[in-house]
């Protein structure tokens, strides 16, 4: 096994976005493509019907099993990044992202001029410290940092 399937084996990323695209899309062909046509097959030898208790998958002749390996290990990757992705997303205000609306600048203007802390404005309109703060420059009530 070279090094580049060795390090893609071990779970390894280049960091580069365009590569990463590539890997993921290479690994998610290579796992469909076994998940359409493995088939089950009985680790007793001669059984008629596989059991149920020591099953193994007949990868298809043309994917070698560095390249099962290391697609298994980039679905396992993605699966993980995908998830600690909800949970940031889960920590965050709840309208992180969403546009401001003429109410919600309303409020955080009459919440400033009433002297409020950042924090509190934020916490108040569900947004971020640095989204409050990046509003008021938008409105001129604070110079930018």
């Amino acid at each position: 096994m070279d090094d580049e399937a060795a390090g893609a084996v071990a779970g390894e990323v280049s960091g580069d976005p365009a590569t990463e695209a590539s890997t993921l899309k290479e690994a998610a062909g290579v796992l469909a493509a076994i998940a359409d046509r493995a088939r089950p097959e009985s680790s007793q030898a001669g059984a008629a019907e596989p059991a149920r208790e020591g099953h193994i998958f007949v990868l298809p002749e043309e994917i070698e099993q560095a390249t099962f390996l290391a697609a298994l290990h980039e679905g396992i990757r993605a699966l993980h990044e995908r998830d600690r992705a909800r949970e940031r997303r889960d920590r965050l205000p709840a309208n992180v992202g969403k546009p401001w609306t003429p109410a919600h600048d309303t409020d955080l203007l009459a919440a400033f001029d009433a002297g409020m802390p950042l924090e509190e404005i934020a916490k108040r309109l569900q947004r971020t410290r640095i989204g409050v703060r990046t509003r008021l420059e938008r409105h001129g009530r604070l110079s930018p940092a």
